[in-house]
């Protein structure tokens, strides 16, 4: 393997890397705490996990599984069960619906967030560079 190749090869896995631990660290940067509800019906929330999360018949993992969510798709929240669980972290189990309205079913709230997924480090940007736009993208401030 050429010399161009290899730095070629280390870029690549650094790049993902960061996307991983970029999208990791904003996930507990912007949630709060674990297991507390901080939304409401007729929110629109991202899903925050890099392998997607089920949508279920019910609430809780022994329930059909209807489709898959791929991480950052948006979902509307229809209701909220008094279903606690815990799959890798606690949560509740929730009543949602795709954005395009093709699918409703529960999802665990764990994984899912206010705040958008960083799907792209724009073609090799710098991380502070990403995270900078990222921010101003997604909050408005305050004061």
């Amino acid at each position: 393997m050429t010399t161009y190749k290899k730095v070629n090869y280390y870029i690549s896995k650094t790049m993902r890397f960061i996307r991983f631990t970029s999208t990791i660290f904003l996930l507990f940067l912007f949630s709060t705490s674990v297991g507390q509800i901080n939304y409401d019906p007729g929110d629109t929330l991202c899903v925050v996990a890099l392998g997607g999360i089920n949508l279920r018949v019910g609430p809780g993992t022994d329930f059909e599984k209807i489709t898959r969510i791929s991480n950052g798709a948006q979902v509307v929240i229809k209701s909220i069960s008094d279903v606690r669980d815990s799959i890798e972290f606690k949560g509740f189990w929730v009543e949602v619906k795709t954005v395009d309205g093709a699918n409703t079913g529960y999802a665990f709230d764990a994984f899912l967030s206010q705040y958008p997924v960083i799907n792209d480090l724009n073609g090799g940007a710098e991380l502070t560079e990403v995270l900078l736009a990222y921010c101003e993208a997604s909050f408005q401030p305050t004061g």
